[in-house]
């Protein structure tokens, strides 16, 4: 093999200085470790494999339905922003169209196996619903079902799925059936990859690693700070991240690829800050609240904090298979949109400001005053708001009839650790984890206690000869794109 790529969902530099993953510790010495920057606006996985940000792909996290109304949705697939974009075109497809070889797994996005020339299992993300077991439709070759059968394959975890049998959260159980996923499409794709004799290799580990992260952080942060903590869930982490790079080493062995990067798509970190950017647009006269339409929200929002974990997921998939596919359609006319200039999408770790305009959302601002009226939103909200705080905002150019108007106007610049959601007293408010869940009970709990941060982990490694020449010019995620097609083109 020429070049092997691997992904670890969520992994940030931290997770290679704990000294539980010896074998790519080693690697650090001998290749270039770069750290890389995402705004987690734009899908990392996304910008690796077309090779453009969402301004240019429209492949963000979610976004608007762009309908005359105030609605949302998760669902995305490349497929959606080739249609959008024609001049897009994936990794593989590129290499595969110049005679390379290719194998490719569990990339997020991927919802049908296409001809390549070699193999591909899709992957889950980007509104798809979670599913354990692959079907015949998710690998090409379709002959090669039978491998996935055969090693037991998980295509995709969340944390509904790992409750053990009777409901219970058990943090040995957790991290034991995260290293069996990871076992398991290790041993698949190795035997793939053997079997087709591929010369490039993408192989993602989507979730095991992001859920681990995420469950692991904030008993690392009390432990360092002498505050109670979980002590089963730490061992139990270490264990999966000591038998993980075990499985990498294994097959970096067995496959002998002659370059191999090691790549995330962003990293995780605590919460430390909560942001109601809608709060900064109302006190600045660009929103107008609907205290109808808030009340109605925050009441249903109170009542979905009663509903047991597995009850809510049960309606979810509900509603999601009347749908026939996991489309999250949110509702964000809490404010009097006849009176509102701009809104925040809030609830997440990094987001936007979209103007309201009459084109995508039927609201005051016409489509042509898009750039100046974000331009003046930032410029007011900077000086007379966040001067003193760790926030700007930057206004963006939008270009007009292009893909770009799904992705906001104006982009919030926040240190990382900062939850954007609404119905907050001051526009930023301090977090604690002290008297919250534990890292294992908060997601149950639908508690936010660990965040998305901006900062991806690329480390690439050459039998030939180090890259420390262009090292400068891979910054992000499009940057790597680049540096793998060099491997061949």
């Amino acid at each position: 093999m020429k070049s092997l790529v691997i992904g670890m969902d969520g992994v940030s530099k931290k997770v290679f200085q704990r000294g539980w993953t010896p074998f790519i510790e080693k690697l650090k010495l001998k290749g270039d470790e770069i750290y890389l920057t995402n705004d987690c606006i734009s899908r990392g996985w996304s910008e690796l494999v077309l090779g453009e940000h969402a301004i240019n792909s429209g492949a963000t996290y979610d976004r608007p339905m762009s309908n005359l109304s105030y609605e949302w949705t998760m669902d995305w697939s490349y497929d959606w922003s080739i249609k959008h974009n024609p001049k897009l075109k994936k990794l593989w497809t590129i290499l595969s169209e110049n005679g390379v070889s290719v194998g490719v797994m569990n990339v997020p996005g991927v919802k049908h196996a296409e001809i390549v020339n070699g193999f591909i299992v899709t992957g889950g993300g980007g509104g798809r619903v979670p599913i354990s077991k692959p079907e015949m439709k998710d690998i090409y070759p379709q002959e090669d079902f039978e491998i996935l059968k055969k090693n037991r394959y998980i295509l995709d975890e969340r944390f509904k799925s790992l409750l053990s049998d009777d409901g219970s959260i058990n943090p040995v159980e957790f991290f034991a059936r995260l290293t069996e996923d990871n076992r398991r499409r290790t041993n698949s794709f190795e035997e793939l990859s053997i079997k087709h004799q591929i010369d490039f290799g993408l192989l993602i580990y989507k979730s095991t690693f992001a859920l681990s992260e995420i469950v692991l952080a904030p008993e690392l942060f009390r432990k360092e700070n002498n505050f109670p903590f979980n002590a089963q869930i730490i061992e139990s982490a270490k264990t999966f991240y000591i038998k993980s790079d075990e499985f990498i080493s294994r097959l970096v062995d067995h496959l002998n690829p002659e370059i191999l990067h090691i790549v995330s798509d962003h990293g995780f970190t605590n919460r430390t800050n909560s942001v109601d950017v809608n709060l900064a647009l109302q006190n600045a006269g660009y929103q107008s609240k609907s205290l109808v339409n808030s009340l109605g929200k925050n009441l249903t929002g109170r009542i979905v904090r009663f509903i047991p974990f597995k009850l809510r997921q049960k309606i979810k998939e509900l509603i999601t298979s009347k749908k026939g596919k996991a489309i999250r359609v949110e509702d964000l006319n809490v404010f009097d949109s006849d009176k509102t200039v701009a809104f925040a999408k809030c609830y997440g770790e990094k987001i936007g400001i979209y103007v309201n305009d009459a084109k995508r959302f039927g609201g005051v601002v016409d489509f042509c005053d898009i750039k100046d009226t974000a331009s003046q939103i930032a410029s007011v909200i900077n000086k007379s708001l966040l001067q003193d705080s760790h926030l700007s905002l930057k206004s963006r150019i939008l270009r007009k009839q292009d893909i770009s108007m799904y992705f906001p106007d104006i982009l919030i610049d926040a240190e990382d650790g900062c939850f954007f959601t609404d119905g907050l007293s001051e526009i930023i408010e301090k977090f604690s984890l002290l008297n919250k869940s534990d890292g294992l009970e908060a997601p149950y709990n639908g508690e936010n206690i660990v965040v998305k941060s901006g900062n991806p982990y690329y480390l690439r490694y050459s039998k030939r000869k180090k890259y420390t020449s262009d090292k400068k010019n891979i910054t992000n995620l499009v940057d790597v794109n680049k540096a793998i097609l060099k491997d061949f083109l």
